[in-house]
């Protein structure tokens, strides 16, 4: 058996454990990064989901009460009831009886029944807020999975799962910006009402709504709103549409 000997002058090479264990400047530098990234979502989180909840706490009406109010309008004001339904669905878009009123009104407005595709369907599955939610959730967990990179733990699967879910938070915002109403959207609650040219009740008549159509709010003066809608662009009487968000 071989004796093999070690010189002295290797062992003097080795560095004492301490400093064989300190780290470079830039992986403390990207450590330090990836703890303020995850503060930060954490941070925006609690602002943000504090802010969920004060608007949670005081809805201005809830889906039975719009439901129950949507149903007793229906025969007399069909225009009416599918804005209460449209708020509805906003609030809870996966009840069945949202969804069969919301039917039932365009059908008694006389309106062509809604057929949205597949993905319009799966997108309608979520509520905006729900939409913001996974969004959030999702860019705490790249945050997490960041700062689990930085400090190098497991950096084969952490680093994918951070861009995963960067991805999702991006894809799952986008969602909620599309699906969420904007202030100017609005539904034309009055009876064949008329779109004139000017904002005054003696401009000649450019085309007639028809009720429970959905339609954009662009500007208003002295008690008239230009809508943008399927027919053209017009002027009518405030009184013949509203928002659905209601206080914009």
């Amino acid at each position: 058996m071989t004796n093999i000997r070690q010189e002295p002058w290797k062992n003097s090479l080795k560095l004492p454990r301490r400093l064989r264990w300190a780290e470079p400047s830039t992986v403390s530098a990207n450590r330090r990064f990836g703890t303020l990234l995850l503060l930060a979502a954490g941070a925006a989180a609690l602002v943000l989901g504090r802010g969920g909840r004060a608007r949670a706490a005081a809805p201005q009406a809830s889906v039975s009460a719009l439901v129950t109010r949507a149903d007793s309008e229906l025969a007399a004001h069909p225009g009416q009831a599918l804005l209460d339904y449209e708020r509805a669905r906003l609030l809870a878009p996966r009840v069945p009886e949202v969804a069969a009123g919301l039917a039932r009104a365009r059908a008694a407005a006389g309106l062509p029944p809604a057929a949205p595709g597949p993905i319009a369907r799966a997108v309608q599955w979520l509520s905006p807020d729900e939409w913001s939610r996974l969004a959030l959730a999702a860019l705490a967990l790249a945050a997490l999975s960041a700062t689990a990179a930085a400090w190098r733990w497991r950096r084969r699967w952490t680093l994918p799962a951070a861009a995963g879910a960067l991805g999702l938070a991006l894809a799952s915002g986008g969602l909620a910006w599309r699906t969420a109403p904007r202030p100017a959207d609005a539904v034309v609650v009055a009876a064949n009402a008329v779109a004139r040219i000017a904002p005054f009740a003696q401009a000649e008549a450019a085309f007639v709504v028809p009720e429970g159509s959905r339609v954009t709010i662009q500007s208003a003066h002295q008690g008239f709103a230009r809508i943008d809608g399927s027919r053209g662009v017009g002027w009518v009487p405030d009184s013949a549409v509203e928002r659905i968000i209601p206080g914009r």
